[in-house]
């Protein structure tokens, strides 16, 4: 019965966790350039963590990027990229080289090309800067800007042999974590158009369902078991 009441709880934890993804997958589902979070089942790997786990549980519940691209919508925003293909922007963030696929740019006061959250775009020698008097911006599909006839930058955009292992840096960027990026070659880009995010709004509330009634049953196992508990030390104990 102990067995049973470890099992009910993890199921309850693990129903937790999965309620969290969900919910974070779908608040994020019209940011530009998300990924989805996706939950695994995998098994575990030690003595030690079978024991912590309890009788009876053999997986645990792991949490991953999907990076399937997401569909493109044009909005002839001159400062909208979408990436056609598997590569990423790279930004300057706080701890280094940042990268993301979000591509719904601004312009700063001083002419800097940035993403949303005022994290300089890079380019093959450094920040993009544009000049605030320059004229019409236009990015070629290779990531080649121009300002009326003058080349201001080209974006550097890079690939990964295996995205996967990319941590997290917030909602929409990454860290390559000891991931080498290198020069992207089957990837262009679009302008005027954003990548949107690759939720699945539909898949993503039948999932939350599901798992809210998963949680729902384990709860009402671990009261049955304590009720019936309950009840043994009472005759246990004579009364």
């Amino acid at each position: 019965m102990d067995s049973g009441l470890h099992d009910a709880a993890f199921a309850l934890t693990r129903g937790s966790r999965l309620q969290d993804i969900h919910a974070e997958n779908i608040a994020n589902a019209t940011v530009p350039g998300y990924r989805r979070q996706r939950a695994a089942e995998a098994a575990f790997h030690s003595h030690f963590e079978r024991e912590a786990a309890g009788p009876g549980v053999n997986t645990f519940l792991h949490t991953g990027r999907d990076f399937t691209a997401g569909e493109a919508t044009r909005t002839d925003n001159p400062y909208d990229v979408a990436i056609n293909g598997p590569g990423f922007f790279a930004v300057e963030g706080v701890d280094g080289t940042a990268y993301t696929r979000n591509g719904a740019f601004t312009r700063a006061a001083d002419g800097t090309l940035q993403t949303q959250d005022g994290m300089p775009v890079l380019g093959e020698g450094g920040a993009i800067v544009l000049d605030p008097e320059g004229g019409e911006v236009k990015i070629d599909t290779d990531g080649t800007v121009l300002q009326g006839e003058n080349s201001v930058g080209r974006l550097r955009i890079v690939e990964f042999d295996e995205p996967y292992p990319l941590v997290s840096e917030g909602t929409v960027n990454f860290s390559a974590d000891g991931s080498v990026p290198r020069t992207a070659d089957r990837t262009t880009v679009h302008q005027g158009y954003r990548e949107r995010s690759n939720v699945n709004l539909m898949e993503e509330m039948v999932s939350m369902m599901g798992a809210l009634r998963h949680f729902e049953m384990n709860q009402k196992v671990i009261t049955t078991l304590n009720d019936s508990i309950g009840r043994l030390l009472q005759s246990a104990s004579g009364q």
